[in-house]
């Protein structure tokens, strides 16, 4: 028997086939939100993730000034360092969320900028990449580490002006400066890590430029150069791979705080 599609049955089948995708996508989402208490979806589902879902340190990337999607050479080395640090990491283990900006820049619409400003703006982002980046690490309760290369790093130091960012989040500026706090924080909030590369002559001037007011401003800030340009670098991951385990330390308080009372 010989079986003709016209095309009015092909259009009907294609259309049947559509709405079943349609349906078992929205479905999807919606477990999706459930699960996992996302709020913004279409955003959250963009986010890319590397390195073992139950990790010590969840990081978040910043990145610099790119294009969306991202084109920029810099940057693809940055996001295979820090994927190659998480996949690599041991104690602690590192999982690293990579968000990406939506705002275009001021001065050029065709790159995505991290938003600088008022703190009311600042803590805005700060909310919508924790809601994004928890795609990363559901359920997980382990620090954060933000950490900001050029423009994003100038963010990052927002997040330590603003004092939005939880009291154990690592906050760390790759080459970059800052604003000049014009909105200096009334208590000492998170202190900020420094690094800036020996080759890198835009980047150094205004690393060294912002630990200078953050010596006064926020105790504990410090500085450190790498070997390198204006871009990531493997000697700069050894040095960003060095910070103690979160977790082993708190089973070390924890030891000593049951010490003393026996």
């Amino acid at each position: 028997m010989k079986i003709i599609f016209d095309n009015q049955t092909i259009c009907k089948f294609l259309k049947n086939q559509r709405s079943y995708f349609f349906k078992f996508n929205t479905v999807w989402h919606i477990a999706l939100v459930i699960t996992l208490g996302l709020t913004k979806i279409p955003f959250a589902l963009g986010v890319e993730c590397a390195g073992p879902v139950r990790a010590d340190i969840n990081v978040i990337y910043l990145h610099g000034l790119d294009t969306h999607p991202s084109s920029k050479e810099y940057e693809a080395t940055n996001r295979k360092l820090l994927t190659e640090l998480a996949q690599k990491s041991k104690d602690p283990k590192f999982r690293i969320a990579f968000p990406r900006a939506q705002m275009s820049c001021p001065n050029d619409r065709s790159l995505r900028c991290w938003p600088l400003g008022d703190m009311a703006t600042i803590k805005l982002e700060h909310d919508r990449l924790i809601d994004e980046t928890r795609v990363c690490w559901p359920n997980s309760t382990a620090p954060k580490m933000f950490v900001g290369f050029s423009r994003g790093g100038m963010f990052v130091s927002a997040l330590s002006e603003s004092c939005v960012a939880d009291a154990d989040s690592r906050l760390v500026i790759v080459g970059a400066g800052a604003q000049d706090y014009p909105h200096a924080p009334s208590k000492a909030c998170n202190p900020v890590e420094v690094y800036y590369g020996t080759f890198d002559t835009w980047g150094s001037v205004r690393a060294r430029s912002l630990y200078k007011t953050l010596q006064n401003k926020v105790p504990g800030s410090t500085i450190t150069s790498y070997e390198g340009g204006h871009i990531f670098t493997e000697d700069l991951i050894r040095k960003l791979s060095t910070w103690p385990n979160p977790r082993s330390q708190a089973t070390d308080n924890a030891r000593g705080a049951t010490s003393k009372i026996r």
